[in-house]
């Protein structure tokens, strides 16, 4: 097994001649369903990185946990095929401990969420959402080797920056601050020796003030030990970001495994020291146990990759308007016919893809690899100059949203907003990821898909299915 193999070591105290045990945790964060690569070269992924867990279960025996910081059962073609179910049975194949799901795994909604987390057998563990009937749990003590370990969980709590509409129907978002100050009274109380927070979040800034800064959370909190991150598809192989409070974090798409082996003081039972490894997949073989498995899955659904749904003889024609066509035009044409409106706001949503020629199940999902949905408000000629005027901040970036209007031909942004300027109440389509404020960059939009005047309503009908219905059979 080949290793790239990073080690920063931080003394918390020191044992003198008292007896070292050894615990060792592996994590895997932002899989996204990357059972494999799809590009031969460089195939490694999951199933590879499964070899490197079993191998380590096996050098620690007891003294093993295995946990899993989010976005896995979104985020591939594979997934896409059965809502994560596949990847759950994996999770629960490698007896991962801990689940924490992150923002995409809420992708296909509430419901199939909560259905994955009675299917995984191990602990799924988010502190920071509150809901009725809560199949989740805000923390677990764990028992390993007579040392008591206690393990948080934390969605990204930025969620709602992400997610709109349907998908955040049934529960409500706290802080991480927030969240933590409820629970580690319990933790003290119950004598942890270690404390671990499982997050499906990163290292955002330095602002100490944040409620859901990391920074801020290990200062607040310094009886945290351990954090271990995610979200933000950043490999971290360890540093400390409070007064003892170390962070690490593994590599997206099951790249590497993250080791992290905690030495414990048995005469006091608390960590003198901690090392961490980033455990490389690259050349590391497959499990051949989950390759027989679900092997038939997995060709299955490469076979669907190229499954022909429709043609286009050019990008143009499947639009209306001369000159350089986009993908954005398309869904807003997409949009108009299947939903009867005139008024689309939208832009591209992904940079994988374009769609000309022969049109496979393939490029319909690079062209939208996300689950976000289309979505309505009512909105008047002022609301719309406010939007036009936020999204040329944006112009020269991938999230630009470009305003569509057709009535005898199709006009765009300004020339739009002119036609449009006599109208009381105007019914706009938008992808809910941008009613969501698209990560934080569409704060007005966002306010204005929250006020009950605008009406606003979701269709529940996924991008990728507008586009679908605007296809030419051959």
């Amino acid at each position: 097994m080949k290793k790239i193999i990073f080690i920063l070591t931080i003394f918390l105290s020191f044992a003198g001649f008292a007896e070292i045990k050894k615990i060792t945790i592996c994590q895997t964060t932002d899989i996204h369903g990357f059972f494999r690569k799809s590009w031969k070269e460089n195939p490694e992924a999951w199933l590879s990185a499964a070899t490197i867990i079993k191998a380590e279960r096996k050098k620690a025996k007891e003294n093993f946990l295995l946990i899993d910081c989010g976005d896995t059962l979104q985020g591939s073609f594979i997934t896409l095929q059965d809502q994560g179910e596949t990847a759950i049975n994996i999770l629960n194949d490698l007896k991962y401990d801990v689940w924490v799901p992150g923002n995409h795994d809420f992708d296909f909604g509430f419901k199939t969420l909560k259905l994955r987390t009675s299917q995984f057998k191990g602990d799924t563990i988010i502190s920071n959402i509150e809901t009725k009937n809560n199949p989740f749990l805000s923390w677990k003590m764990f028992d390993i080797d007579n040392v008591k370990i206690a393990i948080i969980g934390i969605t990204a709590p930025n969620l709602d920056d992400y997610n709109w509409g349907s998908k955040l129907d049934g529960f409500q978002l706290s802080t991480i601050d927030d969240a933590i100050s409820k629970i580690i009274p319990d933790i003290m109380k119950a004598k942890a020796n270690i404390i671990i927070l499982a997050s499906h979040f990163g290292l955002y800034g330095i602002d100490k003030k944040q409620a859901n800064s990391l920074y801020y959370i290990a200062k607040k909190y310094p009886q945290i030990e351990l954090i271990l991150g995610g979200h933000i598809h950043t490999a971290n192989k360890g540093e400390l970001i409070g007064q003892s409070t170390w962070f690490a974090q593994s590599e997206h798409h099951a790249e590497s495994v993250l080791k992290i082996d905690i030495f414990i003081d048995t005469e006091k039972n608390l960590p003198n020291k901690i090392t961490g490894e980033l455990l490389s997949v690259k050349g590391v073989k497959e499990d051949k146990l989950l390759v027989n498995k679900y092997n038939v899955f997995l060709e299955k659904s490469e076979k669907l990759k190229s499954k022909k749904i429709g043609y286009l003889e050019q990008e143009k024609d499947a639009i209306i308007i001369k000159g350089k066509s986009s993908i954005s035009e398309f869904i807003a044409l997409s949009a108009m016919k299947k939903l009867g409106i005139n008024t689309v706001i939208i832009g591209s949503v992904s940079s994988f893809a374009k769609l000309q020629g022969d049109i496979t199940e393939l490029n319909l999902y690079l062209a939208s690899p996300y689950q976000d949905t289309i979505a309505t408000l009512d909105l008047n000629i002022k609301d719309l100059k406010a939007i036009i005027k936020e999204q040329e901040k944006q112009k020269k970036k991938n999230l630009f949203q470009t305003l569509y209007h057709f009535s005898d031909k199709m006009y765009i942004n300004k020339k739009a907003i002119a036609i449009l300027a006599n109208k009381k109440k105007i019914k706009v389509a938008f992808s809910s990821f941008v009613l969501a404020g698209a990560r934080g960059k569409f704060p007005v939009l966002k306010k204005l898909s929250k006020l009950k005047r605008t009406n606003p309503a979701d269709t529940n009908i996924t991008i990728r299915d507008i586009m679908r219905t605007s296809f030419k059979l051959k």
